[in-house]
């Protein structure tokens, strides 16, 4: 998508957010019992400022939770926290919707019968994920703050809705243990609702109790659909990675990457898609097709419209991998699938050459800072002399367009290697879970199976589905692939387990599910 359809994509995702009237010429409308006058326009009172107009705003209860938290944020990032807790404040004595003691919004709480600046207040839990914890009512109780000494049964209680509402915990999942990894999803929790420090401290656990799913359920998740297909097109580079031939008896065989190709090659004829055009150094083949896509807005509707869908499949060869930085780019929707190189980067060509590396997972300044993990065997390729960390190198350049929402899907052996580069610096500030949404791999996959992973993540994005449906999709196509194969049911179960989707915490949210 280029700068017309962000700009379009702005445009579209301004559309479904409540507008501000001034007071003076908006017609007021008929409030519920017990509401605040409304006007027409969603959200806006007949008051007499600004602060009011905002107060109003966030208390409509036509707003859905994530709209209410954008517009939080919205409000605190233009006009700072001081303004957005007054907006709060008037709020203390409106609508009775917000459970007492606590007035909270998603973003702030307050004492209803004190200033927001003052010692904060205290609060009763009330769901049943939490109620029978004595430390997480202590923490209720403004006494003190989540710690490594709650390890276990409060830890693992808010791990589980954190879990259930969208943050990942893709290394140590919910154990219990209060480590670097649950202090970086309450961060986020945190960021997401509005609420500056990364503690969960009476403030966030009063805004947990509120938003957690119902015990056993957890939310599902869409990536931005309106924002991806807001200029009526949707890009995809698809990335192939180098597999070395094989030797047997019969001698040696062609890498997988070939057979991989032909089978992209077989999905894009039978779905619809026609060869336009090929990069002159022969890398790129570039399909494109008309879909109707019925996809969810912000505001819950369903809509349908007519999309132009490209593909860009890149194969291995010379000038793969400045191909795949420009996709990375340029792409809405961005997928490698081949070897990882022990956590090194995409490759592609022979392991044994630095020549095609897109390298991310060594050789920055987070890595010699020791900010990140240097890959457990660097000497798995060559690629480690090569001084440039490409992702780095784009940063640096000022080659991203930082805005643009995109989603990555690295299919490789282990793509786990990569989440420190990608969350941790390498990428600019604004590349962060608003506008960069991540699938990959826990484990070891096996090769051929990536290609069917990648393609179901296509199909999935087509279809509309969430996040966790797609990931969900791309276990049951390997264990498709696997069994077909003849591998052993205990294997195929390991490998339903290998895929991720990360940064879903913010995304639109489509319902819980058991």
């Amino acid at each position: 998508m280029g700068k017309q359809g962000q700009s379009q994509s702005h445009e579209a995702d301004n559309r479904n957010r409540p507008k501000v009237e001034p007071a003076s010429t908006a017609r007021q409308v008929k409030a519920q019992p017990g509401q605040t006058q409304l006007l027409d326009g969603p959200g806006m009172a007949a008051v007499a400022d600004a602060l009011q107009e905002q107060a109003v705003r966030l208390n409509d209860p036509r707003l859905q939770t994530v709209q209410r938290q954008r517009l939080a944020r919205r409000i605190g990032a233009a006009q700072g926290n001081q303004h957005l807790q007054k907006v709060v404040s008037w709020l203390r004595d409106g609508d009775e919707k917000f459970a007492p003691p606590l007035l909270a919004t998603g973003n702030v709480i307050a004492r209803r019968d004190g200033d927001p600046d003052e010692e904060t207040a205290s609060f009763e839990l009330t769901h049943p994920r939490f109620t029978s914890s004595s430390s997480l009512r202590q923490i209720a109780a403004a006494k003190r703050v989540l710690s490594r000494r709650d390890n276990g049964r409060a830890v693992r209680a808010i791990q589980q809705a954190l879990l259930d509402l969208g943050y990942s915990l893709l290394r140590y999942h919910m154990d219990g243990k209060y480590g670097g990894e649950t202090t970086d999803a309450i961060k986020q929790f945190r960021t997401d609702q509005g609420i500056p420090g990364e503690e969960m401290d009476v403030v966030a656990l009063a805004v947990l109790d509120r938003v957690a799913p119902t015990t056993g359920t957890a939310q599902e998740h869409y990536v931005d659909y309106e924002r991806l297909l807001a200029d009526d097109q949707i890009d995809f580079t698809l990335a192939i990675g180098f597999d070395e031939p094989h030797k047997t008896e019969e001698g040696e065989t062609p890498g997988v990457h070939i057979e991989k190709a032909q089978i992209a090659r077989d999905w894009l004829n039978s779905h619809g898609f026609t060869l336009e055009s090929t990069s002159d150094d022969k890398i790129i083949e570039r399909y494109s097709a008309q879909k109707e896509i019925t996809y969810p807005t912000a505001a819950g509707e369903r809509r349908t419209k007519m999309v132009t869908v490209r593909v860009n499949l890149i194969t291995p060869g010379t000038g793969a991998a400045a191909h795949f930085g420009e996709g990375l780019d340029e792409s809405e929707i961005a997928i490698y699938t081949g070897h990882a190189r022990r956590g090194v980067g995409p490759d592609f060509d022979h392991k044994k050459s630095p020549a095609e590396n897109f390298v991310m997972g060594v050789n920055s300044a987070l890595h010699e800072a020791g900010r990140v993990k240097t890959p457990t065997d660097p000497e798995h390729t060559e690629a480690v002399r090569n001084p440039v960390n490409n992702l780095e190198e784009m940063t640096e350049k000022g080659e991203w367009d930082e805005e643009k929402y995109r989603v990555w899907f690295f299919n490789a052996c282990t793509t786990l290697a990569y989440m420190d580069e990608l969350r941790g610096g390498l990428l600019p500030e604004e590349m962060n879970r608003r506008n960069l949404d991540l699938f990959g791999t826990t484990q070891a996959v096996p090769s051929i199976v990536g290609i069917h992973t990648s393609l179901a993540l296509i199909e999935g994005i087509l279809k509309a589905e969430t996040m966790e449906q797609i990931s969900r999709s791309m276990s049951e196509r390997s264990a498709e692939v696997l069994r077909a194969a003849g591998v052993a049911e205990p294997s195929i179960r390991r490998a339903r387990d290998a895929y991720f989707r990360e940064g879903a915490g913010d995304n639109p949210v489509a319902g819980s599910v058991e």
